[in-house]
């Protein structure tokens, strides 16, 4: 099974993880963030509308946006 992994910063609702306390992992089935001060998450691949670039601050908070379907992100703590 294909999988891409990427560490880097994260933030999850008001909490912030800098690089290098984040972690992606990602496979056609699921997505994991291991963003270990924030909390961890799994999203199913049916959760999830869509991945986009995400500029929070140009030249430094440059990221991706995932749009998913999750009301209530506790559900998907793990």
């Amino acid at each position: 099974m294909k999988q891409y992994k990427l560490t880097d910063g994260a933030k999850i609702g008001m909490g912030n993880a800098t690089w290098p306390l984040a972690k992606l992992k990602v496979s056609k089935d699921r997505l994991e963030i291991n963003a270990t001060i924030i909390g961890n998450l799994i999203f199913q691949s049916s959760n999830i509308i869509s991945i986009e670039p995400y500029t929070q601050i140009p030249l430094l908070g440059q990221g991706i946006k995932i749009n998913h379907t999750v009301e209530d992100l506790s559900l998907i703590h793990i």
